[in-house]
């Protein structure tokens, strides 16, 4: 009966999870899939393999990023995805659900593990598999490095917690945390949580020592390979306090969507405040502060709760602004702290018999979650579905407007695409990334001198932050308008060692047309230094031995 039971046990939220997520093996790549999957070469062969964890060009999948990401391992499973399944989204789709599934079946070992109730386990896993504020993860396949990290993560604690370790368990969990590592950058607070569970436990401390070195190691690699944390963009709204007067609210949306989900687009919108003295930040904290308040009032009755409660603050620490980071709140943030809101709910519920009409209303809430869940999911179909609803409830939101002209642009309907970005220009006229696909618009048209002239007169500000994308753009149209002067200007102020192979070619070229043979031989080695197996090699071999022979 015990057998029957357990297998019923993970038979549930593995049903639960196909019939909710079967239908997105329908979606199409969306938003940055296109940057992180479909135009990222990187990905495209198994034999990158290795350079994923080094080599940081397969990690820069988009210059437009504030700052790099590092992500190996989700870039490893994207590579074996575009092996089994080029460009059919179907399969990356089905790995992202076979992901969840996988997190949601180890959440089910753990919570067994621990020795919760059989009714706690099936609920509360459930809960897990269906809720809403996960569904941007499993939808989304980008997305799918939280889901890879919580993978390792709960495997970590799974072979640690057991009760007789072994020293085998205790190297399982330490090569588990290097892969959540190197999954999603999250994982490195895991150390500050396993302390916690020595000291409640009573375990050995210098077990965890491990978990220490190996953040450490991992953080120095980080380091060395993207961008380091001084070069990131400021705090959004210029100063720490009014980034944390914005998070506030972010906070507050993400404790209360484990009851009542709400605000579930994709760029969730909170108003950027410049201080603490507004009254949406106000009584977002006030509401923060009696949270805490009642905690500690009742602290004896949920101290059986406090590790999930505790993995969930820590856990939402790094997207927290307490560094800057790209944006105050995104629901793809929650699914690796949401796990301990599960843990401290289930821990809550195990300690009292809960009579039929409570759990009557329990299965009612779950079931009113799948069918929101499910109405979330639906809207990741493809970009139009996504982003459509998004410009009629924030007009004064670019993106919307770019991402949708991108997806008719993709689909051969150019002329949707201007329409959009133009709708978007006339209510934020001055919103330079809108020009720049206008002018991306007009050079794929072939309409040069526009392009040229939009270009020009972005600022310089808004020139470094777009990166070498916009430089390409920029040199390509000097050059068809043989403007050589301004190509000469881009190379002043840029950093050869860093440029693209692609922008370098229109720049050597432009030299040599204007005699300036002694810089395009040093563009020209760059390009080679670069990729010394590029298909052009032998011509640019040629074309340096030829300049070079003029003696400059």
């Amino acid at each position: 009966m015990k057998t029957n039971s357990r297998y019923i046990a993970y038979l549930i939220p593995a049903l639960l999870v196909f019939l909710l997520y079967g239908y997105s093996l329908k979606y199409d790549f969306i938003y940055d899939d296109f940057e992180t999957i479909v135009n990222n070469v990187s990905v495209h062969s198994l034999k990158n393999a290795g350079k994923f964890f080094y080599d940081r060009e397969t990690t820069a999948t988009d210059s437009h990023l504030i700052y790099e990401i590092y992500r190996p391992v989700k870039n490893l499973s994207c590579a074996m995805d575009y092996y089994l399944y080029k460009r059919n989204a179907s399969g990356y789709h089905f790995t992202n659900l076979i992901f969840h599934l996988i997190v949601t079946l180890l959440l089910l070992r753990l919570f067994r593990q621990i020795g919760f109730k059989i009714f706690t386990n099936i609920f509360c896993v459930s809960l897990f598999a269906v809720h809403p504020v996960l569904s941007h993860n499993v939808s989304y396949i980008s997305a799918r490095a939280d889901i890879i990290c919580a993978m390792f993560l709960i495997l970590t604690l799974l072979f640690y917690l057991r009760e007789e370790k072994k020293i085998s368990d205790l190297i399982i969990s330490y090569i588990s945390f290097v892969f959540a590592c190197f999954s999603k950058e999250t994982a490195i607070i895991f150390p500050l949580f396993i302390v916690f569970v020595n000291i409640f436990k009573k375990q050995k401390y210098y077990h965890s020592i491990p978990f220490f070195l190996i953040a450490g190691i991992y953080f120095i690699t980080r380091q060395n390979i993207v961008l380091d944390l001084a070069q990131q963009e400021g705090f959004r709204g210029g100063s720490f306090f009014a980034a944390q007067a914005a998070m506030v609210k972010a906070w507050v949306l993400y404790i209360t969507g484990f009851l009542l989900p709400v605000r579930m687009d994709i760029i969730p919108a909170i108003a950027i405040e410049r201080t603490f003295l507004n009254i949406r930040s106000i009584s977002s904290l006030a509401f923060l502060l009696a949270v805490i308040f009642m905690c500690f009032r009742f602290r004896n009755k949920i101290s059986f709760s406090f590790a999930g409660l505790l993995w969930f603050v820590l856990f939402l620490l790094p997207v927290s602004n307490l560094i800057p980071i790209k944006a105050i709140m995104s629901w793809r943030f929650i699914y690796i702290p949401f796990i301990g809101l599960i843990y401290a709910f289930a821990a809550f519920i195990d300690k009292y018999n809960l009579r039929t009409g409570f759990k009557t209303i329990l299965f009612i809430w779950l079931g009113l979650l799948s069918v929101y869940s499910f109405h979330i999911s639906s809207k990741f179909y493809n970009d139009y579905t996504l982003w459509m609803p998004l410009i009629e409830k924030y007009p004064h939101l670019s993106k919307p407007y770019r991402v949708v002209s991108f997806y008719y642009l993709k689909n051969g309907s150019v002329v949707k695409a201007r329409e959009y970005l133009e709708k978007g220009l006339k209510i934020i006229p001055n919103d330079e990334y809108l020009k720049w696909d206008l002018a991306k618009l007009e050079l794929q048209e072939n309409n040069i001198q526009k392009a040229y002239d939009i270009l020009s007169g972005l600022s310089e500000l808004f020139r470094k932050e777009a990166g070498y994308k916009f430089t390409y753009d920029f040199v390509y149209a000097c050059y068809q308008l043989e403007k050589y002067d301004e190509i000469f200007k881009t190379i002043k102020v840029t950093n050869i060692e860093e440029t693209p192979p692609e922008v370098l070619f229109i720049q050597a070229h432009a030299c040599v047309l204007t005699d300036k043979n002694k810089l395009a031989v040093e563009l020209y080695k760059e390009i080679l230094n670069k990729d010394n197996s590029i298909p052009q090699r032998n011509e640019i071999l040629g074309i340096i031995k030829e300049l070079s022979s003029t003696g400059f």
